[in-house]
């Protein structure tokens, strides 16, 4: 009878939000991160920060000095280097009943809070996220509009809708359906420098076969500090390294899948090579090494 007591005090006293921002040697960035979600929620007492530090080597192990006055954030150290552990340890540190994933370069638009408590407010509604909006920069005209997820960019439009995938650095989920879904495929994901991905992609499509579905809401936003991604280096590196997560996530469902592809790939590669320099409008250009460098991935 204690025990049943014990856990039903430990309910009660949950917090509503466990918000989740997993870092690695972004001690500046992080630092205005956990600072923008303190001031945006204000006086509220729902919530707990959780911060995961990723074996950073810079300043971040600080913070667990810096904030150990509020005791609303919390400092982890994950020696498993990469974002899916990260994620990981997040999910099994945390006592919230609704997860928020924020990534550790962004400002909280004012409302964030109030907007997740009108979502979460349909039990029916599991998973949610909105727009990444790029902050106090502009993009440059070089970047198709098509691939502005490639710089952590994702605008869907003003109206609610069910969609295929959410953007990982924005993302909400209730802790009962993220037990349900499981972990981070740990095989994905960033890990120290290299700019591997995948992980957000396996992780939804996992979800979407269990029945969940990506509510994508067009006031849960967050702006998002990119200015180090606007580089054509940047992009082509990132779309090589997701054409091998692709491939990995592909050779788990369906061995059809990878040669289907494979074969799209080589085409993809050889159109590239017949037509790229045959193209002067910079952006259709930077469309095809895009493709180029994702198929290369995929190959590899």
């Amino acid at each position: 009878m204690q025990q049943v007591l014990h856990q039903f005090n430990s309910f009660l006293t949950m917090s509503k939000y466990s918000i989740i921002i997993c870092s690695y040697n972004r001690f500046e960035l992080l630092t205005e991160t956990v600072d923008s979600v303190i001031s945006v929620l204000k006086n509220r007492q729902d919530y707990e920060v959780l911060i995961i530090d990723n074996k950073s080597t810079d300043a971040t192990p600080y913070l667990e000095e810096k904030y150990s006055s509020n005791k609303k954030v919390k400092y982890f150290l994950e020696t498993k280097q990469g974002l899916s552990y990260g994620r990981n340890r997040g999910l099994q540190e945390a006592k919230g009943k609704i997860l928020v994933y924020l990534d550790d370069d962004i400002e909280l638009v004012d409302n964030y809070f109030e907007i997740c408590d009108e979502i979460f407010l349909d039990s029916s509604i599991a998973i949610s996220g909105g727009k990444v909006l790029p902050f106090k920069v502009a993009i440059p005209n070089w970047l198709p509009k098509k691939y502005y997820f490639l710089v952590s960019i994702y605008d869907l439009g003003n109206s609610s809708k069910i969609v295929k995938y959410l953007m990982g650095g924005n993302f909400a989920i209730r802790k009962k359906d993220a037990m349900v879904v499981g972990l981070y495929n740990t095989r994905l994901g960033r890990n120290g420098k290299s700019l591997a991905g995948g992980e957000e992609i396996e992780y939804q499509n996992r979800a979407s076969a269990m029945d969940y579905k990506m509510h994508y809401h067009p006031k849960q936003n967050i702006l998002h500090k990119i200015n180090e991604k606007l580089n054509e280096n940047y992009v082509l590196t990132y779309s090589k390294e997701l054409g091998k997560s692709e491939r990995i996530i592909d050779e788990s469902n369906s061995k059809l899948r990878v040669i289907k592809k494979t074969i799209k790939s080589y085409i993809a590669m050889l159109i590239h090579g017949l037509l790229c320099g045959l193209i002067k409008q910079e952006r259709k250009k930077n469309y095809l090494r895009i493709i180029n460098q994702y198929a290369k991935g995929y190959i590899e």
